[in-house]
This record gives C-alpha cells, sequence and structure tokens, in this order.
C-alpha cells in the first residue's frame, strides 16, 4: 500500500493529466479546502489569482438569495417566469439561457443560475440588508459596504444577479464564504495558520433552499458537468463573470467560476474552488469534476489522507 505521502503525489499527476487536457497551459487555478477547519488541501494558483478582488458572477446569488430571506421569509414562494431573450437584449433585461428557463422557484432558480429570476428577487431585497450581508460572511469589508450603499439601483441589483464588473471579491473569499453554509456557521480565514474569524448564524429554511439549489446545479443545472454519481453526489453553484483582469473591463469575454463540495449534503469532506480566467462557470466545472473525483476516491480508500496538506510547490516539483 501506498504511503499517504506518495499517494498524494500521485494525486496530484492523475489530477494534472486529466486537466491538462482541458487546459493545455495549466492557466486555471484552484484551491480545494476542508470545509470543517478551512485547511488547504491542494491548491495551484501560480499568478496568484486566486487572491485577486474579481468580478463575482453568479457564486453572488447564494448571498442574494439569503439576504432575501432574512429580509421576508415569504419569498420563498416567489416564483418567476423566464421567458425567452432576445440574443441583441441587455443582459439586464432577460437571462443568459435564452430559451427561458420557464417558470421556476427559488431552489431551481439557484440551480439554473437563472437571471431573471434574481433580477426579481433582487429588486425586492433592500440594500442595505445585501451589503450586511456580504460582510458578515468576509466578502467586502465595512468600508467597502458603506461606499456600496451610494450605488444606483441598477448598480447594486446587478450586482445582486452577477453581472457587475464593480463588485470584486477574491475567489478565495468567496470558497471560504460558502464553507461558512455548509460547516454549521464558522467563518475562516486563510493564511499562513488558517484562523477562525467568526460564526455566522444562519436560517435552517435559507440553508434548506441553498442546499437544494446547488445539488440541483450539479444534478441537472448550470453546473451539472461536475456531477460525479448518485454515490458521490456534488453540490455546488457556478458563476460567469464579466472579464477584468488589471481592473480592465474587456468585452465580449468572460471568467469561469464554479464552487463544489463533496458529497453533497451533511458533512462534505472536500470544497474546491475552480476559476478560469477565459470561459463560462459551465466550463471550471469540468475542470473541478476529476479534481473532486480523485478527492472523493482517495477519501473512501485512504481516509488519512483527508487531512493532508499539498502546496502548490510540490505540484510545480511533478509536472
Amino acid at each position: 500500500m501506498m504511503a499517504p505521502r506518495t499517494t498524494a503525489v500521485f494525486l496530484i499527476l492523475l489530477i494534472f493529466s486529466r486537466v491538462s487536457s482541458a487546459q493545455p497551459r495549466l492557466s486555471t487555478s484552484f484551491l480545494a479546502v476542508n470545509p470543517a477547519s478551512g485547511e488547504t488541501l491542494l491548491a495551484y494558483d501560480p499568478a496568484g489569482l486566486l487572491s485577486t478582488p474579481l468580478p463575482t458572477g453568479s457564486l453572488i446569488k447564494v448571498f442574494t438569495l439569503i439576504s432575501a430571506l432574512r429580509q421576508d421569509p415569504s419569498l420563498a414562494r416567489l416564483s418567476v417566469l423566464c421567458g425567452k431573450t432576445s440574443a441583441s437584449r441587455d443582459p439586464f433585461d432577460g437571462c443568459w439561457y435564452l430559451p427561458g428557463h420557464g417558470k421556476v422557484g427559488m431552489s431551481e432558480a439557484l440551480a439554473y443560475s437563472c437571471n431573471r429570476y434574481f433580477r426579481v428577487l433582487g429588486e425586492k431585497v433592500n440594500p442595505a440588508v445585501f451589503w450586511t450581508t456580504l460582510v458578515e460572511f468576509g466578502l467586502i469589508s465595512p468600508s467597502q459596504a458603506a461606499r456600496c450603499l451610494r450605488w444606483t439601483a441598477r448598480d447594486t441589483v446587478e450586482a445582486m444577479i452577477g453581472l457587475s464588473a464593480r463588485l470584486l471579491v477574491k475567489p478565495r473569499s468567496m470558497l471560504y464564504a460558502y464553507c461558512c453554509l455548509v460547516n454549521g456557521g464558522f467563518l475562516f480565514q486563510p493564511g499562513e495558520v488558517t484562523t477562525r474569524v467568526r460564526f455566522v448564524p444562519l436560517e435552517q429554511s435559507a440553508l434548506h433552499t441553498v442546499s437544494e439549489g446547488m445539488f440541483g446545479c450539479c444534478a441537472y443545472g448550470s453546473g451539472a458537468n461536475a456531477f460525479l454519481s448518485p454515490a458521490d453526489s456534488v453540490a455546488g453553484k457556478t458563476g460567469t463573470a464579466a472579464y477584468c483582469l488589471s481592473g480592465k473591463v474587456v468585452a465580449g469575454k468572460t471568467h469561469g467560476l464554479f464552487i463544489g463540495f463533496v458529497p453533497a449534503g451533511d458533512q462534505p469532506h472536500t470544497g474546491i474552488i475552480v476559476f478560469s480566467p477565459e470561459g463560462t462557470g459551465s466550463k471550471a466545472a469540468v475542470t473541478a469534476e476529476p479534481i473532486l473525483s480523485v478527492f472523493s476516491l482517495l477519501r473512501n480508500r485512504h481516509p488519512s489522507l483527508a487531512g493532508e496538506q499539498v502546496e502548490s510547490k510540490d505540484i510545480r516539483t511533478v509536472q
């Protein structure tokens, strides 16, 4: 039987052999963590993109949903008809899925990442509640929230949908905010030593809706490319964000992001964020699938490996 360290190196080689086929230049960054402790399990981020404030894309929709239910729990019953959208229409007035998603409720809208639903929902949310929620989850600072409160109504709702190029969040911070949703409310701060920042109270009804939506995302929605198997289910969320590197927005191009947890449900052992400099959230989910599948395999066969940390420098030595 291979020693845990040998197994870890084998894991890295296997992951990179599969990721390389989809991303020949290995431009994609990713970070895998233990959601319960915040510890890094595997990291590849040579350009430091995961620690760079970037547009959120639809990853923000989860926190729009939480803000809405904090403000008015009855919004859980909101349903919206997402009809056809013309390709020439302003994205703010339609949905990325041009044929339309049909009539959707809250968890389905999260699974499909329906822009039309989240515009309707966002227009019902008090901006102060939204920005306060982002502060609680460590996505922005209180001073940033104060500035964001001066945004126009349209700019704010665009941020709630995930269309904004103004709302910038570090992908690493976004992963830890999502971990807070699956570990009982504990928010961690990454660093040389991972530290617990605070406990965030979470409403069970909101968590249930988020859980349903994230499972649906990978089972039948925008993140189905990350689906493993009924035995190793994944819960996740895709994000297709405005392309913005070095502070410059480039029209017609997008970043792709995906956050996923395995197994879906209580106590996932692995959480991951994938950032593709070019592409969509669905493309990022393609990269996440082999990484999550190998972690699932090794978790089942070598439980002692689960807490072993592997750093970016280790990855570079085996390329």
